[in-house]
């Protein structure tokens, strides 16, 4: 479980839901509540530059909706 935790410990900075399992499965003493922010913002960040360039390349193409 070693091996697990030192994984853990880097990929809470990635995907945010792994704060909220592991603070509710009471293990949380080594995560950080920082690194679950920093990966909430970073995928609010890429889920907006996807979804504008999604909608500027759907525009473009004359896929987007039509009144």
């Amino acid at each position: 479980f070693a091996l697990a935790s030192h994984w853990i410990s880097w990929i809470q900075w990635f995907i945010p839901i792994i704060y909220p399992i592991q603070s509710l499965l009471g293990r949380g003493n080594h995560l950080s509540l920082v690194a679950y922010v920093f990966s909430l913002v970073l995928w609010l960040v890429l889920a907006v530059t996807l979804g504008s360039y999604l909608l500027r390349s759907a525009r473009k193409q004359g896929l987007g909706r039509r009144f």
